[in-house]
């Protein structure tokens, strides 16, 4: 038993087991699990080590020691790896899980595995040393850790170094559990974003809850399946997209060969040669052995440098062998020949048929994109001066035409255009004295035609900060007229901009138990209008095609929606009444089916006809504002929409003056359009 830190680290080297780790992990809610793996001087490679801490303990049990592997299944497998009430906290653990399951046949339940959610909140650089010093204050190089981890960790006995290296693998796995998740849940504090930069937010629970699961559904047996000869040899071929019978023969014997002297040695492949330089040399006799000749130089364990001579030579000699008709006429060779050659083709035209697709899918945005991009620059940067030359604002040639060709101004000059009003502006002067602020300057600035957000001078479009389906429901102070909160986002930013919007919709609807979608009065009788429509419609064209009592069922259907309608009050008065007389004239149970009122229920018309915006409709952006605090609240809901903004595109090329405390409210003259009295 060796101390280490504050932590207890216990080393079973024999067959006694640590039986306090199985009575320790009855009160433990999880695990810290890595393994060490033999997979230099194997063929198949065998656990050395397994390496499990607590809160308080760190063990490190010896495989080797223990001859009986039903031992560990039934002790170590069912009392922990397998005991669903336990979560096991691993790093990258994939490799682990197969290994664990390959030599004890344990599947591993309730995985936790840091490196899946460290990629997911948007962690780049995902090696477990990086984590180590980035959330654990614990260090050690990338040089250090390559070469424990390719260590001989069949030898015994195992220097200390190794040892402690193998406990430092699971030790800090459950301190560094705890802090993903607070980061997954919370978002990263200032200190972790300074040293690492997270592109994602904070996910949502149910996010997590899918990801946790995906964990648990991993199919080991189908990873742990060896690759065939076949599989090899596509994979080689994939990049020339054509093979020959010669090819296949000499890498097909080349392969045989190498195979019989790795399991014969008991060594692992990997760690000799390249499969793609034996299907090289296969590929390209006349240069097999000065290809060869050159691999001695890549640096080798000097243990393995006699195993790779005797490959290479073996390699060479087969590669530049003479091949008879004979062996080319081997029914075996051909057959592999005719399924990768047709398979390639498959492949070729799957290809092709990508491609093409790619090209349309291209084609299409590029057509949307000219379709909305904005034709004409937004900005002209026209100028409008009060009669005392003060500068009232910043406009386009429009503006300025429209008070020239009334006389209400005269031009001062050409470039910049500009033009002086000969009256005073009766909003001049008027501003919200609740803002400190002078907001003035913002809408006398000159503005650039590109995007806010990367600077881009094409294909850019208006971006409404607060999406639409809010700013219509708020009163005209907060909306007319005010362009601080319409800026110009490039295409593709503004389609970042949308989703990011389309997140904290669903957020608000989350958090305020209001549907995404929530029909007026109005809305609502013309949908209940259209789904009944429909049965009508049904039953006049199926009159000869369908049975007659399954006619008559649907015209009952029809009818009781009819009645649906006439209590809701959908119908235009005139035809409100003229359905009453009819279904009060009605049998309870109809035996026969009226055509000529279906014929005639498809004039109906809905009672509110009054054109209305489609986005109006949906009166789900007033709920929203009514829960938020109703119209008292607005400032504070444009603020946050601002902010939101700024966090989530984080533009580069902003108006001088656009502040997300930039003043809310609008004030207008009292001869504007938008006057009224009540507001003064």
């Amino acid at each position: 038993m060796i101390a280490c830190k504050n932590l207890v680290l216990k080393i079973t080297l024999n067959m006694k087991f640590p039986y306090d780790l199985i009575y320790c992990s009855y009160r433990e809610i999880c695990i810290g699990i890595d393994t060490e793996n033999e997979s230099v001087y194997s063929y198949k490679g065998y656990l050395c080590l397994i390496q499990l801490s607590t809160l308080d303990s760190d063990y490190v049990i010896d495989l080797l020691a223990i001859d009986d592997n039903s031992f560990v299944s039934e002790t170590l497998g069912k009392q922990i790896l397998e005991n669903d009430s336990i979560i096991k906290v691993l790093h990258g653990g994939t490799s682990d899980k197969i290994w664990i399951h390959r030599d004890f046949g344990i599947n591993i339940k309730n995985i936790f595995d840091t490196q899946d959610i460290y990629r997911q909140i948007g962690g780049k650089r995902l090696a477990l040393n990086h984590l180590w010093s980035l959330f654990c204050n614990f260090e050690m190089d990338n040089e250090t850790k390559i070469k424990f981890q390719t260590s001989k960790w069949s030898q015994r006995p195992i220097p200390s170094d190794m040892l402690s290296y193998a406990a430092n693998d699971s030790r800090y796995l459950l301190s560094l559990r705890y802090k993903l998740l607070c980061i997954a849940l919370n978002g990263p504090d200032e200190g972790i974003l300074s040293k690492e930069s997270f592109l994602r937010g904070p996910l949502k629970l149910k996010n997590l809850t899918k990801l946790y699961q995906k964990m648990q559904k991993e199919d080991l047996l189908r990873k742990h399946q060896p690759i065939t000869f076949t599989k090899l040899l596509y994979k080689m071929c994939k990049s020339d997209k054509k093979v020959d019978l010669d090819t296949i023969f000499r890498f097909k014997a080349i392969y045989e060969e190498c195979d019989e002297y790795f399991k014969a040695n008991d060594i692992n492949p990997d760690c000799i040669i390249d499969y793609k330089h034996c299907y090289h040399c296969a590929s390209l006799p006349s240069q097999a052995e000065e290809f060869c000749k050159s691999l001695e130089n890549i640096p080798i364990r000097e243990s393995l440098k006699d195993h790779r001579s005797n490959i290479l030579r073996i390699i060479s000699e087969i590669a530049i062998k003479e091949i008879s008709e004979e062996h080319l006429s081997d029914e075996s060779i051909r057959k592999i020949h005719e399924e990768l050659a047709k398979k390639l083709i498959l492949d070729a035209a799957a290809r092709e048929k990508e491609a093409k697709k790619k090209i349309g899918k291209q084609e299409r945005r590029q057509r949307v994109i000219e379709n909305f991009s904005l034709k004409k620059p937004i900005y002209e940067n026209c100028m409008i001066l009060a009669p005392d030359s003060q500068i009232l604002c910043k406009c386009d040639k429009k503006k300025v035409e429209w008070y020239l060709e009334r006389g209400l101004a005269e031009k001062i000059s050409d470039e910049p255009l500009t033009i002086k009003l000969n009256f005073e502006p009766s909003g001049r002067g008027i501003k919200n004295f609740n803002d400190e602020r002078d907001d003035d300057e913002f809408y006398v600035e000159e503005r650039s035609n590109i995007c806010v957000a990367c600077g881009s001078g094409e294909n850019y479009v208006r971006h409404q900060i607060i999406p639409a389906k809010f700013r219509i429901f708020f009163p005209e102070k907060y909306k007319s007229h005010r362009s601080h909160d319409v800026l110009l986002l490039c295409f593709n930013c503004n389609e970042m901009a949308i989703k990011k919007q389309a997140e904290l919709e669903h957020e608000l609807s989350e958090k305020f138990n209001v549907p995404m979608k929530v029909l007026n009065t109005e809305a609502q009788g013309k949908e209940t209008l259209n789904l009944f429509l429909r049965k009508p419609r049904s039953i006049i064209r199926g009159e000869k095609k369908i049975p007659e009592e399954r006619l008559l069922e649907m015209y009952k259907d029809c009818i009781e929606e009819a009645r649906n309608i006439l209590e809701g009050e959908v119908l235009k008065e005139e035809q409100h009444e003229s359905l009453k007389e009819f279904l009060s004239s009605l049998e309870e149970e109809p035996k026969e089916i009226d055509f000529q009122f279906l014929k005639g229920s498809l004039k109906f018309k809905p009672r509110h006809t009054s054109s209305v915006a489609t986005k109006r409709q949906n009166i789900y952006g007033k709920l929203i504002i009514e829960k938020y605090g109703g119209n008292d609240k607005i400032p504070d809901f444009i603020m946050m929409w601002r902010q939101f903004f700024l966090d989530n595109l984080e533009p580069k090329y902003l108006p001088k003056n656009w502040s997300v405390g930039h003043s809310i409210e609008r004030v207008f003259g009292a001869k504007s359009l938008f006057y009224h009295k009540e507001d003064d």
